[in-house]
């Protein structure tokens, strides 16, 4: 069962994917998801800071983005590494 609160979300999501045509190429997708995650991100809760950094990948000419988070004026934290590859073909 899904939460009917997620709902409103995931009409959104298939909505703003139904533009994108079936025989899209993986590069066609990955542009698409860009402006998909753009529209739908979410503000920053209160209380939390957020910095954007894009980091290299040691043995490849790339660089991935990542995004942290931490509370505001806290001393150091653990740390937890969430990936989602987006099928590892179109997120980035």
């Amino acid at each position: 069962m899904i939460n009917p609160q997620l709902q409103p979300f995931l009409v959104d999501w298939a909505a703003a994917w139904a533009s994108l045509a079936a025989a899209a190429t993986p590069a066609q997708r990955c542009a698409h998801f860009e402006i998909v995650a753009a529209q739908m991100r979410q503000p920053t809760p209160a209380g939390v800071d957020t910095e954007e950094r894009h980091v290299a990948v040691p043995g490849t000419d790339r660089q991935v983005r990542v995004r942290l988070f931490r509370p505001l004026g806290s001393a150091p934290q653990p740390a937890l590494i969430y990936m989602h590859g987006g099928a590892w073909m179109q997120g980035s």
